[in-house]
């Protein structure tokens, strides 16, 4: 299995090497005689006529090293275009503002289609609308900047989840309810920049406070594996850092059904990786930038899913 890949991630002292999914699927790839490079975001540019940046050759050794013991990268700086590299992975983390769009851009100029996933993808589609294109399972959903519109759907449903489109994590997510019209309006108003900025309002799955919400992992449109996200008591936020948790997850009919249809959507798109949230059979968010947990998963289930994604992108 020989060939030339690269991963482009946020810089390299900002990740959190043990858990972070693209290193671990950069020691996989290696381990399978793949050649890995990695590429700080930041060093993408335009310069002397063509788009470059800056890669470091990462053996297998090197990789479980920065994994586990917080070393360094040691290979010396090539200077290169992404055309040198069979597959180009922009696994750079939200926000999808100007700092993650303007570096692909450049990418997709010179990339193309060695680009994973495909920049059509990562800058037309939200991950929270994506969901839409199959309308049976997206939830009751509102995106607007309009304060009538916005308040109108809560007041209409008494309650509702807003999120702000661009950010990930379940950052900036947040339960509004119709109960004190003020504090609703503030809310509002702080999450749209005074209603200058689209907002998504969802309706409320109240399963998520007994049973969290289930992780689908996809390659090439086949899913890979499945876990239930758990929030820490009393929460409906699941945050992985705040006493979130993970347990095996048992798929129902419906379930299997979902995936096959979120499957045949991801190869419509040529989105190669992806993750999917889903609460009692609908899709509450996609995440197609840098899809990650994992290493969380493989410790849970004891699979190697790293090595399965590295053979399924080698075909």
């Amino acid at each position: 299995m020989s060939s030339c890949w690269l991963f482009i991630t946020d810089p390299w002292d900002t990740l959190d090497h043990p858990n972070d999914t693209t290193l671990r699927v950069m020691e996989a790839a290696a381990k399978m005689k793949v050649a890995v490079f990695w590429a700080s975001v930041k060093s993408i540019r335009w310069q002397a006529g063509q788009v470059v940046l800056d890669s470091y050759s990462c053996s297998r050794a090197e990789l479980h090293a920065a994994r586990f013991e917080g070393t360094g990268l040691s290979s010396p700086c090539w200077t290169t275009g992404p055309r040198s590299f069979k597959q180009v992975h922009y696994r750079v983390d939200p926000p999808v503002d100007l700092a993650y769009l303007h570096p692909l851009q450049m990418l997709h100029q010179s990339a193309g289609r060695r680009l994973v996933n495909p920049a059509s993808a990562l800058v037309l589609f939200s991950e929270k609308t994506f969901a839409a294109e199959i309308p049976e399972l997206f939830p009751d959903t509102c995106v607007s900047s309009e304060k009538a519109v916005l308040e109108d759907f809560v007041n209409t449903r008494g309650k509702a989840v807003l999120k702000p489109l661009h950010l990930a994590q379940s950052k900036g997510v947040t339960r509004v309810d119709s109960s004190n019209p003020g504090l609703l309006h503030r809310e509002l108003a702080l999450a749209s920049e005074g209603f200058t900025r689209p907002i998504l309002l969802q309706q409320f799955l109240p399963e998520v406070a007994e049973k969290g919400e289930t992780r689908l992992w996809f390659v090439d449109g086949e899913l890979l594996a499945a876990v239930q996200k758990v929030p820490a008591r009393g929460e409906f936020v699941i945050d992985m850092d705040r006493g979130g948790s993970l347990a095996k997850a048992t798929l129902s009919r419906g379930d299997k059904i979902g995936a096959k249809k979120i499957g045949a959507l991801l190869r419509k798109h040529r989105i190669r990786l992806a993750a999917v949230d889903w609460i009692a059979g609908k899709i509450t968010d996609f995440n197609i930038t840098s899809p990650g947990l994992i290493v969380a998963m493989e410790k849970l289930l004891e699979r190697d899913l790293a090595s399965r994604i590295v053979r399924r992108l080698s075909i």
